[in-house]
């Protein structure tokens, strides 16, 4: 998704978007792991109390992905600008996210969008869509044909992966 942004963007993605983009949800793989995090019951929550996925974690768990996944990337010494990404790719900051994480949380909606990922909590995030499709330069009709171009790459990476 970032590479079609890139292509679609009036301005120039971070060159961390990409690795950013792709750890993001690290914290979910860890807390289903380690953790034994049923995902079921977190939705549950989410639906009986009408909040978010994130909510939910934190009400169930006491932390959530992005906390979690943020002190995994500590951890392993990850540039504090991609920790910064995986931490804060659900919270809103006021006056802008600064590119990356705009960049993170705008893949993060187009994915969601045609369908690709394992995001349990579907389109049940807050984000400052339009904010950041605007400060990274990409208009709606951009944002549109970056969906599509991903999905096509998508296709094509399914037939090579079918020809194996």
């Amino acid at each position: 998704m970032i590479k079609a942004f890139a292509i679609e963007s009036k301005k120039a993605l971070p060159s961390s978007a990409s690795i950013a983009a792709l750890l993001h949800d690290i914290g979910k793989l860890i807390m289903v792991r380690y953790m034994k995090v049923d995902l079921s019951s977190l939705l549950i929550i989410c639906k009986e109390k009408g909040i978010s996925f994130v909510e939910a974690e934190r009400e169930a768990l006491g932390c959530d992905h992005a906390e979690v996944g943020g002190a995994v990337a500590k951890k392993w010494g990850f540039p504090a600008e991609i920790i910064s990404a995986i931490e804060l790719h659900h919270s809103i900051v006021p006056g802008g996210n600064g590119p990356l994480l705009d960049a993170v949380m705008l893949a993060n909606y187009g994915t969601k969008s045609i369908g690709i990922g394992l995001g349990a909590e579907a389109f049940n995030i807050q984000m400052d869509f339009a904010g950041s499709r605007e400060r990274l330069g990409i208009g709606i009709e951009e944002f549109e044909r970056a969906c599509a171009q991903t999905l096509l790459w998508m296709a094509d990476q399914m037939k090579c992966a079918d020809k194996k």
